[in-house]
């Protein structure tokens, strides 16, 4: 159980890579030191991209210490997968699971990246050096990148169908009262489905969740 007025952060879906980029740093780094608890909700680095070895390397690894002083939990995703990496993750991170529940003030929250409710990704190392020696992921990155810049978070709208696949199972999970996925990118928040989704933070778009008092708001903001 979480203490009564800790602030609690709920983030997904940074995708951080060996390509370093000093303004996403910048604001996780104010967004990290201004909340009590941290909880990332799986995609934190991305294997489509580049290698865990590569990735804790980055000046990405100036973000641990903050991270560990909050203790945070980290939840694997479909690019972060556990096979992928090693005992190094505790570098960043207090927890390492595939599921996370707590309650505060109340309120009971799962927390999984939500991959296994839709479609998981390959699982193969091969498969990913294929992917990286074509550089698919690099190219991916740059036309994302992109389309966000100009139509902004929108982009990720048509992602609604997936979390509406996913309503059914939380609304009938007796146990918590919200459900909290990341993965489809598009962040919010159904109170009626007891569904949350945690978002993106990616060129320039940041989605997250926040929790005080044991109540969730999705913070929609630039950087």
């Amino acid at each position: 159980m979480m203490n009564k007025d800790e602030k609690i952060l709920i983030v997904s879906d940074l995708h951080l890579t060996t390509n370093f980029i000093q303004r996403k740093y910048n604001y996780l780094e104010k967004l990290f030191s201004g909340v009590d608890k941290i909880i990332i909700n799986g995609d934190f680095w991305t294997a489509y991209y580049n290698t865990f070895n590569e990735f804790v390397k980055t000046k990405w690894s100036k973000l641990f210490p903050i991270l560990l002083d909050k203790k945070t939990v980290y939840i694997y995703g479909n690019h972060d997968k556990k096979i992928w990496q090693d005992k190094r993750n505790k570098q960043f991170s207090f927890l390492q699971v595939n599921k996370y529940k707590f309650e505060t003030h109340g309120t009971k929250y799962l927390v999984t990246h939500g991959h296994t409710y839709l479609s998981d990704s390959i699982s193969s190392e091969n498969f990913m050096k294929i992917w990286r020696f074509f550089k698919f992921d690099v190219i991916k990155y740059f036309i994302e990148s992109l389309l966000l810049r100009t139509l902004g978070r929108n982009i990720y709208k048509p992602a609604l169908i997936m979390n509406n696949s996913v309503k059914p199972f939380s609304k009938n999970k007796s146990d918590i009262n919200y459900l909290v996925i990341g993965h489809t990118h598009w962040a919010e928040i159904d109170t009626k489905n007891k569904l949350i989704n945690s978002g993106i933070v990616h060129s320039g778009i940041s989605n997250y969740i926040l929790i005080t008092d044991g109540t969730p708001k999705l913070i929609i903001e630039n950087y």
